[in-house]
């Protein structure tokens, strides 16, 4: 259940995440990060960005950005509520 794990690991924490993702690419899907990128339409940076660790850059607050921040903060209650 690849993508279950990665979603949960998601929903866990960034640092989970950063984990998650380079097992999931060597070990469950025996791929690279360059044939990941490829394969999933993800800009090969951003994967290596991920894979270094990098922390994520801070976006301006804009109300575009806020609406999605609080869409996403919905989900993650609602993904709670399920468990």
């Amino acid at each position: 259940m690849t993508s279950e794990e990665l979603i949960h690991a998601a929903m866990e924490s960034d640092e989970a995440f950063i984990k998650e993702l380079p097992r999931i690419i060597k070990e469950e899907l025996h791929s690279t990060a360059a044939d990941f990128s490829e394969k999933s339409g993800i800009p090969a940076s951003t994967i290596y960005k991920l894979l270094s660790g990098q922390p994520r850059t801070q976006y301006k607050d804009t109300e575009a950005n806020s609406n999605c921040y609080s869409e996403n903060r919905r989900n993650e209650r609602k993904m709670t509520s399920l468990r």
